[in-house]
């Protein structure tokens, strides 16, 4: 993971939001999308018309009419699956274990037989955190073995968000679809990745990772905030795998400028 790459990548969205609206090229990779995730540049044209979808716990989701991208505004809650680190036995981890599920019917951690009735996997000396069980996630990569903790979308390193299957069926967002996060508090950005489905009528968690570059308390226990966040969402932008965070700020840079920059963003949601 190229830290330093990612925190150029935002700093140039910060000085485009502070005066500049001139992006700078980058490298298209039609290898990462599914179906298309180029964006027509509307931003001249009514840029911010848009229809409602839904609503979900009182949050009204809506699409641009003229650009296949989906957004809401909320708060956020800190997630910790697919960490090494989510939980153990002893309920010490970054997350209290009812966020995983129970005996008899685990949903967040990997199991023996990799069903929700199974024994829980716990990692090995040669695991990255020996003694805690193995966190999972939605979006996984299927080169690796379910009892694997590599296997899944690490939330202390890679900014991910989470959706609920009802975002997802009403405009067709596939998980490994990437988003632009913005924190109103701070003026704070960070692309990020679809990587963990929620439950029904539950919107607003982002993962350890992405509360950090977003100045959130990142405590999944205790941190998280109840409003100001926006969610700007590309369908059809990711391939259902995995992506390092240079890979999502590659995807991401290309289909937010390509949407309209940071002067359809501030014409839509800040001004």
């Amino acid at each position: 993971m190229n830290r330093k790459r990612y925190i150029f990548l935002v700093s140039i969205l910060f000085a485009s939001f502070l005066g500049s609206c001139n992006s700078s090229n980058q490298k298209k990779n039609d290898s990462d999308t599914t179906k298309t995730a180029d964006i027509t540049d509307t931003s001249k044209s009514n840029p911010c018309d848009k229809t409602q979808l839904l609503q979900v716990q009182k949050v009204p989701v809506y699409r641009y009419n003229n650009a296949d991208v989906v957004y809401f505004e909320t708060g956020m809650k800190i997630d910790a699956d697919g960490s090494p680190h989510a939980y153990n036995p002893k309920n010490t981890g970054l997350d209290d274990i009812k966020n995983a599920g129970k005996n008899g019917n685990w949903w967040g951690i990997a199991t023996n037989n990799d069903k929700a009735d199974g024994v829980p996997v716990i990692q090995s000396d040669t695991d990255a955190a020996p003694g805690y069980y193995v966190s999972t996630t939605s979006l996984i990569d299927k080169t690796k073995n379910f009892k694997d903790p590599k296997r899944y979308v690490d939330a202390e390193k890679i900014p991910y968000f989470v959706l609920p299957p009802e975002i997802m069926n009403a405009d067709d967002i596939i998980i490994g679809d990437i988003a632009l996060i913005y924190n109103r508090k701070y003026d704070s950005l960070s692309f990020a990745i679809f990587a963990d489905i929620g439950p029904i009528d539950k919107i607003g968690e982002g993962s350890v990772a992405l509360a950090n570059q977003l100045h959130i308390g990142s405590d999944a226990k205790s941190g998280g905030t109840d409003k100001g966040v926006i969610y700007l969402i590309f369908p059809h932008s990711g391939n259902r795998k995995p992506k390092t965070i240079s890979e999502i700020n590659d995807i991401g840079t290309r289909l937010f400028k390509n949407w309209g920059g940071m002067e359809r963003f501030r014409k839509c949601f800040l001004e």
